[in-house]
């Protein structure tokens, strides 16, 4: 792999675990629609993140992109997971016409889009963070700590 490369397996993966975590968070979540992706965007910075970062950090191949690879597989894997939960969702509505249950989807992008352009960055960061620490101590030194430097 190219130094700049991002490694997109690495994020792939982690992106689908996030997804799937937050999918799993929210279908399970009581109350209101609305307030069940509120909560689930708010606790994808702590649920999602950390376990994309540690993905991405563990299997990225690439030497200096794990900030932006972490980064991007928590904030796109929480939103496949919150788009993906209302697609379902508005799928399983029992004697709705299309309509209607495609208006389950464009009020949770509506209304949780501006929440999730909050949370986002958190996101971001913690994800790329957390892949950036993993990465640098799942790192092999070629010369025992010494000058030369680091490498996979």
């Amino acid at each position: 792999m190219a130094l700049g490369d991002i490694d997109r397996r690495a994020v792939g993966l982690a992106a689908l675990l996030a997804g799937a975590i937050t999918f799993v968070h929210v279908s399970t979540s009581t109350g209101t629609i609305t307030a069940a992706t509120t909560n689930t965007l708010v606790m994808a910075v702590g649920i999602a993140a950390v376990p994309a970062g540690v993905v991405v950090g563990v299997l990225s191949g690439s030497y200096d992109r794990h900030l932006i690879e972490g980064g991007f597989a928590a904030a796109g894997g929480t939103a496949m997971g919150i788009l993906g939960w209302s697609v379902v969702r508005a799928i399983l509505l029992d004697a709705v016409p299309i309509a209607h249950r495609l208006d389950v989807v464009f009020l949770v992008v509506a209304l949780e889009g501006p929440v999730f352009a909050v949370v986002a960055p958190f996101l971001f960061l913690v994800g790329g963070y957390t892949a950036a620490r993993v990465a640098e101590w799942t790192e092999q030194s070629i010369d025992n700590q010494l000058t030369v430097g680091l490498f996979r």
